[in-house]
């Protein structure tokens, strides 16, 4: 095969001519590729020659979807909803546990929880804990069957001034009641930024307590 001759220096190609060897898109071509927008991929920079990276844009996350509540029904229906979204961590923050975490609806949900996962995580932060034996008796079974899974613990002397109960579910859908007294609240679903805010002040009660209630208490 006959070797090809490169042109001399200087030498410039006309507009629209290639070079020899070199391979140019017909714009024109009937059999002209078209890349989908959603698969669109370049060359790497500074890579090697051929390394291809995929810049496909990931997924938009969801938008947050909030619901203001005026009710105790809407609340505790808004719990159930939070605890049935939990695949890895659940925090609860309250005043206290009444009979509603008694009903068997919730202890299932929290069953569930804590089969999904040997990893999994629920710590609870009351500022009573001893209502929990009093009006919980399914839920402290649980807590001996799955002493691995939840913590409970009861709020020191400086943090019980802390009024505002929540349920945070993997750090994105939450339950915010404004006050333990009230009935007025927030339920956000896929909500990352607001639960940060939420997941950090949890942090600060679990570092203000002390725990309440051990997996091996008589009774349970």
């Amino acid at each position: 095969m006959a070797e090809m001759k490169r042109p001399p220096p200087g030498f410039a190609f006309p507009q629209g001519a290639s070079a020899p060897g070199e391979v140019r898109p017909d714009t024109d071509s009937p059999c002209r590729l078209s890349v989908p927008a959603k698969r669109q991929r370049t060359l790497a920079a500074g890579g090697p020659a051929g390394t291809e990276i995929d810049i496909t844009p990931p997924e938009p996350d969801p938008q947050p979807n909030l619901r203001r509540l005026a009710s105790r029904t809407e609340i505790e229906h808004a719990i159930d909803e939070v605890l049935s979204r939990a695949h890895r961590r659940l925090v609860v923050f309250s005043s206290q546990l009444g009979a509603e975490w008694n009903r068997e609806s919730r202890v299932d949900a929290v069953r569930r929880f804590c089969l999904d996962s040997r990893r999994n995580q629920m710590h609870i932060v009351l500022h009573d804990a001893g209502t929990a034996y009093r009006s919980c008796p399914r839920l402290l079974s649980l807590l001996r069957q799955f002493s691995h899974v939840i913590s409970v613990q009861e709020t020191l002397h400086h943090a019980k001034n802390v009024y505002d109960p929540f349920v945070l579910a993997d750090d994105r859908h939450y339950l915010h009641r404004f006050h333990h007294d009230g009935a007025e609240g927030l339920l956000a679903l896929d909500d990352p930024v607001g639960a940060t805010v939420l997941r950090d002040r949890f942090e600060e009660l679990w570092e203000a307590s002390a725990p309440a209630i051990p997996a091996t208490t008589i009774g349970l």
